[in-house]
């Protein structure tokens, strides 16, 4: 195991809960449909709406904790400054190395960017 490991399992876990919260909104979003429809026709949608409010919120929070995730190696933002996180805001996916350090993302050691010679 190389010194990041701990570090970079963290920032996979998280990213493992965005992505499979993205993946099961529309099936969950069948149980407040259902219970809508047991509703006063002008508030059948309601639950729906709650769901809707309460999903994006707890995407949000799960987005911006993994894209502030910090550098194993220098401790900076990985991705850059929260500034140029918020402008780019889904590029951060394709960002394959620190914006400080220069650490390739997922590396165990640190010793695979820089070469000797």
């Amino acid at each position: 195991m190389g010194r990041y490991t701990h570090q970079w399992g963290k920032y996979k876990k998280s990213r493992r809960i965005f992505y499979y919260g993205m993946a099961l909104y529309l099936p969950l979003g069948i149980i407040p449909l259902s219970i809508g429809s047991y509703m006063p026709e002008d508030m059948h949608l309601l639950p729906l709406i709650i769901y809707f409010m309460i999903f994006v919120i707890l995407m949000i929070f799960a987005n911006i904790y993994f894209r502030v995730f910090k550098c194993p190696r220098c401790g900076d933002y990985f991705f850059g400054s929260p500034l140029q996180i918020l402008l780019n805001f889904n590029l951060h996916i394709l960002i394959d190395e620190c914006h400080h350090c220069g650490l390739k993302k997922y590396a165990e050691d640190g010793y695979d960017v820089y070469t000797l010679g």
